[in-house]
């Protein structure tokens, strides 16, 4: 995730190379067309624009991958996401299939699809920094989700980008777009089973002199996240990815001031400090 992330909010050259690679467009229906991505396959409206892409730029040491984006608007070069030149519309939705390099396989990709088709439920809202879209008052113009996947040994990035503005029809080929995609030459046999619901907690756990952060607090850049909240008193602390339990840290400040405004008006909602996700998915389209 932290790849992914920076990935995306950084600009690099991109190589784009119209019909080249293991990316294929070839006819499906008098509807709908499918395109086909190493061994993935995704079926997608014909009223919706295509164009293949090659970047070197991902990976460390530099591999080249090759993968398809895919929107209900009309795309220009350098159009993946990650790309110095994209500019996803409020109005529309897109969507990025890509495999991973040969050297990076085995590293993502959480979601094996076998002989099921991808459901929504992977897709996971992508954090850009700070503690993330869930502070907005207000939603995004423009959202991005991903979802890492396995299939025949091969590892996959899928990224979708949802407008504020979308109309309710491309939310609903965006979903059935996602919800196409399988593993070439199979016959998919239902989608993935629903995971179980999430739990999702603001406040931290212990006591005022031992903060404790719980496994299901938010993530972000700097790692996980929670508030003590007394009165009118709101402490903030935090804890890196992989760090012991002794090195919680507290914040002050900006971060401190942004998230403890963010706490009292999710416990306004949730007084018990913490919220479960909805299901099927973290992508929402409606």
């Amino acid at each position: 995730m932290r790849r992914l992330a920076t990935a995306l909010a950084i600009g690099a050259s991109v190589l784009v190379a119209a019909g080249c690679g293991d990316a294929t467009h070839v006819a499906a229906g008098p509807d709908l067309a499918t395109a086909t991505v190493s061994g993935l396959e995704v079926a997608y409206p014909t009223a919706f624009h295509i164009r293949r892409f090659s970047r070197c730029d991902l990976y460390v040491p530099a591999t080249c991958v090759h993968g398809v984006v895919v929107a209900s608007y009309r795309l220009k070069a350098g159009q993946e996401l990650g790309a110095r030149s994209a500019r996803f519309r409020k109005n529309g939705v897109a969507f990025e299939l890509y495999p991973q390099p040969a050297d990076q396989q085995g590293t993502g990709g959480g979601v094996r699809l076998g002989d099921r088709s991808l459901a929504l439920w992977p897709f996971q809202s992508v954090v850009h920094g700070g503690v993330g879209p869930l502070i907005r008052s207000t939603p995004p113009p423009v959202q991005d989700y991903w979802a890492g996947l396995r299939a025949g040994g091969r590892s996959y990035t899928a990224l979708a980008s949802v407008g504020a503005d979308a109309t309710p029809a491309e939310r609903h080929a965006l979903a059935a777009l996602i919800k196409s995609i399988h593993a070439a030459g199979v016959t998919p046999h239902g989608a993935l089973p629903l995971p179980p619901r999430q739990v999702v907690h603001v406040l931290c756990g212990g006591s005022p002199g031992s903060p404790r952060i719980p496994n299901s607090t938010l993530e972000a850049d700097y790692g996980r996240i929670c508030a003590q909240v007394t009165g009118s008193t709101c402490r903030v602390f935090t804890q890196a990815r992989g760090a012991p339990v002794s090195a919680i840290r507290e914040r002050h400040f900006h971060l401190a001031s942004r998230f403890c405004g963010y706490t009292r008006r999710f416990l306004v909602a949730h007084p018990r400090g913490f919220v479960v996700e909805p299901r099927p998915s973290h992508l929402v389209l409606g």
